[in-house]
């Protein structure tokens, strides 16, 4: 390892899996995402990540090829539940129903996602593709504000995000005046995250991964929904006992079938309480030289012994 520049991995010959057709693999590492592209397009390199803005060009390139595959990355907005006008669920209802994820989806990652509204991803165990969803509804979502009481315009404080969020956040912001909710935008470090799992904010926005280190299961998102979660990753601060239980259930039940019925349950109640609105889910994009042989397995995972020059 070369700290800040490359770390050198070298094949081991007695393998259980046999000698790998490639020796050596250097991971160069990149502070610069555009010197890392001309390195790839150069040859420097062999294999990266591509990041949404170069997908076309590299697409384009016979060079180059693109694996692509489903990411259980979700991005989404969450809203504290302790705190007005957000301490209503009519009110959260209103949020999922005037985000306009399709418009999202192509101005943060240039339309290489798929717009979502369901907590759980398609890669998860306990997804359910009948779940109860949300769509862009702004009419619907006046509505609900409407039957919640809730006088527009209304001033709602600030929206919180780090970085990742800065696209989505005017986005977010126009949709939410549509509506009658006006929002200022402050977009901070990792700081904000601290804040939010402290329940210092009124609503934000965040990219998650969930897994538990064992299995794409859907108790993994005991994390988001749990009770025992507040002060962490329960960023809406709802505590729904009869959730804890199910997740209680779906643990200790061995028939799939009688766990994916819990989880369904679940699945509905975290949409009933409308803490989360899910936005979408984004692709994982590599690019490699076309002279390589290489396999993308989903989420994003290569194993070197298994890739070889043609």
């Amino acid at each position: 390892r070369v700290v800040g520049s490359s770390i050198t991995l070298e094949a081991f010959d007695e393998y259980y899996r046999g000698v790998a057709p490639i020796k050596t693999v250097v991971m160069h590492i990149f502070s610069d995402s555009t010197a890392a592209a001309v390195a790839l397009e150069t040859g420097e390199i062999n294999i990266m990540d591509v990041n949404t803005a170069n997908y076309e060009k590299f697409n384009a390139m016979d060079t180059i090829t693109i694996a692509q595959s489903e990411s259980p990355h979700i991005t989404c907005v969450h809203m504290n539940s302790e705190v007005y006008p957000f301490d209503n669920p009519l009110v959260r209802k209103a949020v999922n129903y005037c985000v306009n994820r399709a418009f999202m989806v192509e101005v943060a990652v240039d339309g290489i996602g798929k717009e979502t509204s369901n907590i759980v991803s398609p890669m998860m165990f306990g997804y359910d593709e009948n779940a109860v969803t949300y769509d862009y509804n702004p009419e619907k979502a006046k509505e609900l504000l409407a039957e919640a009481g809730i006088s527009t315009p209304l001033n709602i404080g600030t929206i919180g995000a780090t970085s990742f969020g800065e696209k989505i956040a005017p986005i977010l912001q126009e949709n939410l005046a549509a509506i009658g909710l006006n929002a200022d935008i402050e977009v901070t470090d990792s700081s904000f995250i601290d804040a939010a799992c402290k329940g210092n904010y009124t609503i934000g926005i965040m990219g998650l991964v969930v897994y538990n280190g064992v299995a794409w299961d859907m108790d993994a998102y005991s994390i988001l929904f749990d009770s025992e979660a507040i002060d962490a990753f329960n960023l809406p601060r709802i505590s729904n006992p009869r959730i804890d239980e199910l997740f209680r259930l779906g643990r200790s039940a061995i028939n799939d079938e009688a766990r994916l019925a819990y989880y369904k349950e679940l699945n509905d109640l975290v949409q009933e309480d409308s803490g989360w609105v899910m936005l979408y889910n984004r692709y994982t994009t590599i690019g490699y030289s076309s002279d390589l042989n290489l396999t993308l397995y989903a989420p994003n995972v290569i194993y070197f012994y298994d890739c070889r020059w043609k």
